[in-house]
């Protein structure tokens, strides 16, 4: 392999030197020939940067122009292998994902900002059938929801940001935060507020979601008798259902208000099957899947917007 080039002030980076380059970019000492032509097809910002550049006053190596970037070697370095070689690795980590998103907006490289941000919204959409079934997304072993909520807010991807909160709000409030510059002092504002909110709406969508289903009421009951402290589905007719327990149904409640747990991907009851008839079951997990439903309809709110309708036409207007 040949030695690399030194210069004064920089080092050429072998994987990203190409001996018919025609321009070297450098970044924290390090410098990439690389295609003017292929920077240009990609990327508005550097065709306006090699377009306003004075040859005259340019650095020179080896007959190509030398120009300098602000940005870090690493994002740089990611930058270039994804538009030379034309792919994002199958499964990037989120240190890359983030730093690609960073450097795709800055100069406008439309391509491969949206490639990265199909990414993100696979591991936070918009839909909860599409976040019960991202457990089977990749999904990086580093991503923070917390830098998460940062880039959808910094970069302009709204649409992340609900999914993400959510997940920040399920943090252990005793967990130290990631040092990302000032993230920290901006979002643990925002952290401990969408905690509390959470832990609200789940109380009322418990409440509410209770009076949606199936269980009888002092004014409606069943023609069976269940045993004390059991509820029983208005459709049950069995006379040997023990109905659904009051301390089942309450151990479900109490997953919830814990937010111990991830309950949005979990479709069936996190309490162990009891003795109750189908119907009975069947109308706990309609309690169930109410109660997920509805903390699912908030998360905009969680972070400023009304809605999902109203993410959805930011999103749009940002395109």
């Amino acid at each position: 392999m040949a030695e690399p080039t030194t210069c004064a002030s920089w080092t050429q980076c072998n994987e990203l030197w190409f001996e018919d380059g025609n321009i070297i970019l450098v970044a924290e000492g390090v410098g990439y020939r690389v295609h003017r032509s292929m920077l240009c097809i990609h990327s508005e910002i550097f065709n306006d940067i090699f377009g306003v550049a004075d040859p005259a006053s340019s650095d020179i190596f080896d007959g190509c122009p030398v120009i300098a970037l602000p940005d870090t070697r690493e994002d740089i370095y990611n930058m270039l292998k994804a538009i030379h070689f034309r792919q994002v690795e199958s499964k990037p980590s989120f240190s890359l994902i983030v730093s690609l998103l960073r450097v795709a907006t800055k100069y406008m490289i439309n391509d491969l900002r949206t490639e990265i941000i199909g990414i993100l919204c696979a591991i936070f959409p918009t839909t909860l059938e599409a976040y019960e079934a991202s457990s089977k997304t990749y999904c990086p072993e580093d991503v923070a929801p917390i830098v998460v909520v940062h880039l959808g807010m910094a970069y302009n991807v709204p649409t992340i940001i609900p999914a993400a909160c959510y997940l920040v709000a399920l943090m252990d409030p005793n967990e130290s935060i990631l040092d990302e510059g000032d993230i920290s002092s901006v979002i643990w504002s925002m952290r401990m507020r969408s905690r509390d909110q959470l832990m609200e709406v789940i109380e009322v969508s418990v409440r509410r979601s209770y009076q949606l289903t199936a269980f009888p009421t002092a004014a409606n009951p069943t023609t069976c008798q269940p045993p004390p402290f059991a509820w029983r589905s208005l459709d049950c007719s069995r006379q040997d259902c023990n109905g659904i327990s009051d301390n089942r149904k309450y151990r479900l409640e109490r997953t919830c208000r814990r937010l111990s747990c991830d309950i949005l991907k979990r479709r069936k009851p996190m309490v162990s099957m009891g003795h109750a008839c189908d119907a009975c079951e069947a109308c706990l997990a309609d309690y169930w899947a109410e109660i997920r439903r509805r903390i699912w309809e908030f998360l905009p709110e969680l972070c400023g917007y009304t809605d999902w309708q109203s993410v959805h036409l930011k999103a749009a207007q940002l395109t």
